[in-house]
């Protein structure tokens, strides 16, 4: 499994719990992909992915087991719109649910009891005899009789790989994101927890701090337009987060404040251009799996559905070629 994201990660949960021997390798420094949680400077923000919702019953199981856990609860913050030229008006109300203490909780829920290594950046595959060797700048990581590649497509064509895969990954494109993270030493007086702005430079903000499990204070996550983020993406972070929040401001028609603490992030892959036509993108003759939230609308149950179905896909084929459980 290459790829410790909520997609990744349900992969190869679901795989152990078949009795396969299952291992993930990650390139950054811990679990999650977008479903990140930072702590910087005494300050904490869900950086990425800021909520989820469960649509699909199978996904709802997964939900209850972790509030069972107590690994998420129920967002009830107000959600807000603005249209164009228009106030802001209360959305559809819908369950909503975050990790706690963070996004990322969910992750490390599913990767307890998995083999993870992390800080491993996979750079070649490459197939011989049935099997697939793996390699990083460090050298071999082993041979593996399956692989499932839960990470964006770009990510996937940069690899040293067959052509098949990397031609499929072509086939896909994700859309960036810039993030900006600003703390303030009182309340914003604003009466929305969450609002989708719909402006040409920002399109979600939210009240992080108004999140359970979170620690007392004044936080704000702010996403840009996909648009506005992919004629910036070189730009540098500090420069973003400032002009993010000076759009927020406007956007939202309060006077500037200026933050205690404010940060920036790129998601360089946020959602999906396009969503793939299946749960996952299969090529038997290789017995390899492509996942992630890109297969299915960008969600954090896509993510997860996606995940399991790649699974399947791989349990599928283990079925008379023995597989190593």
């Amino acid at each position: 499994m290459v790829g410790a994201g909520i997609g990744g990660l349900a992969a190869a949960r679901t795989l152990k719990d078949q009795g396969f021997a299952v291992r993930v390798l990650e390139r950054g420094r811990g679990v999650g992909g977008r479903t990140a949680h930072r702590q910087t400077r005494g300050h904490r923000f869900d950086h990425g992915a800021q909520y989820f919702t469960a649509r699909d019953p199978r996904f709802a199981r997964q939900v209850e087991a972790w509030f069972s856990a107590g690994v998420v609860s129920p967002w009830k913050g107000r959600i807000v719109a603005f249209g164009k030229g228009e106030g802001a008006s209360t959305v559809t109300p819908l369950q909503r649910y975050v990790g706690v203490p963070g996004m990322n909780a969910m992750a490390k829920h599913l990767a307890r009891g998995v083999d993870v290594t992390t800080d491993c950046a996979v750079t070649t595959l490459s197939r011989d005899a049935g099997t697939w060797s793996l390699e990083t700048n460090g050298g071999s990581l082993g041979a593996f009789d399956a692989v499932i590649l839960a990470m964006p497509p770009e990510q996937v064509a940069q690899l040293t790989a067959p052509e098949a895969l990397l031609d499929t990954a072509e086939r896909f494109e994700s859309l960036p994101c810039w993030c900006a993270m600003a703390a303030f030493d009182a309340p914003l007086p604003l009466d929305f927890d969450g609002a989708f702005v719909n402006s040409a430079e920002i399109d979600w903000a939210a009240r992080d701090s108004s999140k359970p499990g979170r620690p007392k204070g004044e936080r704000w996550v702010i996403h840009a337009s996909a648009p506005w983020s992919a004629g910036r993406l070189d730009e540098p972070q500090g420069e973003i987060a400032r002009a993010l929040l000076g759009h927020f401001f406007d956007a939202l028609g309060l006077s500037p404040r200026e933050p205690a603490h404010l940060a920036g992030h790129r998601w360089s892959f946020a959602k999906p251009a396009r969503e793939a036509e299946a749960d996952c993108v299969w090529l038997p003759e290789h017995t390899l799996v492509l996942c992630g939230d890109w297969c299915r609308n960008g969600r954090v149950e896509g993510a997860y559905l996606s995940g399991v179905a790649a699974a399947g896909r791989v349990a599928g084929a283990a079925v008379g070629h023995h597989l190593k459980r």
